[in-house]
């Protein structure tokens, strides 16, 4: 190879990366610079699959795809590789020991063999590309790949374009902090349903003690209430304001109480004993009957669902046609008689 054809197959790939380089410059969505990342990346490397992952997100977009199905179980099995995959801060090859066992099976059946993991930085979120083929990546492209990530990551983190999915995925994170956990919901839900087994015992034991204990509990509940709403009334419409801030920020900073207020508003909803479901009726032994001739069914003898018996009539045809076709019918006989009765002669 001489020098000049030397310098040509160098010079093909830089060309190509500031071309790519250019494009994610001027990007101006999220999605435009995700499509180059995973589509046009190929121009550089060739692949035949290209992954976008990110760790709140999951998989955001895949090569020669317009919309990622993110319950499909290819996309799900995606997602647990490259969550396997992340913790690789460089670029490498992708090699069975950075698998689980159940993954090296599966990637047989689902992805090419030979497969590149190019991490992402993106702040405090992991992400990564996945690029897949049949062939092996060489040093050169690897470094190129390199170069490109890293030039696509900077207009990423400038063009700063969080998901939808992902910021709704960061708040429920957030929110799940000051849940309470199944622990603190099973010992709830345990103490309400003592409550009411002690309550509906104590019913059948002593009926008339029982409905005396009720009613006092809700004349002290109704008593107490109607308290609150004088005090309230006494404070006005600011001191009322204050109160109720007051008491919410109580309630959530006690986990127990919390969920005690949660279950008696739950209990507040009705609950339906009865669904809606899509269905169909059909015939346990349908019988298709055929008309000998053809018309209009002008009525009815016998009404849905009703049992019949042999001999039985069904329905009356419309007669207009019928009665047409016999007149015509009887004057093609009378056509007929006449020819054949000067043949006759003659």
């Amino acid at each position: 190879m001489s020098a000049h054809e030397s310098n040509s197959a160098v010079a093909q790939p830089l060309l190509v990366l500031m071309d790519l380089a250019r494009r994610a410059r001027r990007a101006e969505t999220a999605q435009a610079l995700q499509f180059l990342l995973v589509n046009q990346t190929t121009a550089l490397v060739r692949y035949v699959l290209g992954v976008l992952w990110t760790q709140d997100d999951g998989v955001l977009l895949q090569s020669g795809v317009s919309h990622v199905e993110r319950n499909a179980p290819f996309v799900q099995w995606l997602n647990e590789v490259a969550d396997q995959l992340a913790d690789q801060t460089k670029i490498s090859v992708v090699t069975p020991d950075m698998m689980t066992p159940e993954q090296r099976i599966a990637w047989s059946e689902m992805l090419p063999p030979q497969a590149v993991w190019v991490p992402l930085s993106l702040g405090d979120r992991k992400g990564g590309v996945l690029l897949c083929r049949d062939l092996i990546f060489t040093e050169h492209e690897l470094a190129l790949l390199n170069e490109w990530v890293d030039i696509w990551t900077h207009a990423w983190v400038k063009l700063a374009a969080p998901t939808v999915h992902g910021e709704l995925t960061r708040l429920w994170h957030r929110l799940s902090d000051h849940l309470p956990s199944s622990g603190q919901i099973k010992s709830a839900l345990g103490d309400f349903w003592l409550g009411c087994r002690t309550t509906i015992q104590r019913l059948q034991d002593n009926p008339v003690v029982a409905w005396h204990w009720l009613k006092s509990i809700h004349s002290r509940a109704m008593a107490a209430l109607r308290r609150r709403a004088a005090w309230l009334k006494s404070q006005g419409v600011e001191g009322t304001r204050h109160a109720i801030v007051l008491e919410a920020q109580a309630i959530w900073a006690n986990k127990r109480r919390r969920w005690k207020w949660i279950i008696w508003i739950l209990i507040l909803f009705p609950v339906r004993l009865t669904v809606l479901a899509p269905g169909e009726l059909v015939p346990a032994n349908p019988a298709i009957i055929r008309v000998p001739i053809e018309g209009v069914v002008d009525e009815f003898f016998v009404s849905p669902n009703d049992k019949v018996t042999v001999g039985q009539p069904l329905f009356k045809l419309d007669l207009t046609s019928l009665l047409s076709k016999a007149q015509v019918a009887q004057q093609e006989i009378q056509v007929a008689t006449q020819e054949y009765r000067q043949s006759a002669l003659q």
